[in-house]
């Protein structure tokens, strides 16, 4: 049950274009995880996303799939999505970091 939530979100959130998020009374934090289906280490091991996600308006949500997770495409997803004057919080990932000029 759980798990069809969570595709459903992301599938959904991902067909659907927004604005960017730029509101400076708003927090926006951000964080990034992988999604496979290998259970208690045991099966095949397969090719699963990674998705940076996005919470906003502390009930809002953005999830988009990071095909290559190096400083520039994370630094594009931050342009693409969030404004420059908006507040981000972060898990102070070394990518997050060089990439908040």
């Amino acid at each position: 049950m759980v798990r069809k939530i969570k595709f459903a979100s992301i599938s959904h959130n991902k067909s659907i274009r927004i604005d960017k998020i730029r509101d400076v009374r708003h927090i926006v934090e951000i964080d990034e995880s992988k999604f496979s289906k290998k259970k208690y280490n045991v099966g095949k091991v397969l090719g699963s996303p990674w998705i940076i996600g996005f919470r906003y308006y502390n009930w809002r949500y953005l999830f988009v799939e990071v095909i290559n997770r190096n400083s520039e495409t994370i630094r594009n997803i931050l342009l693409e999505n969030i404004k420059v004057i908006t507040t981000i919080i972060t898990d102070c990932w070394s990518i997050y970091v060089t990439s908040s000029d």
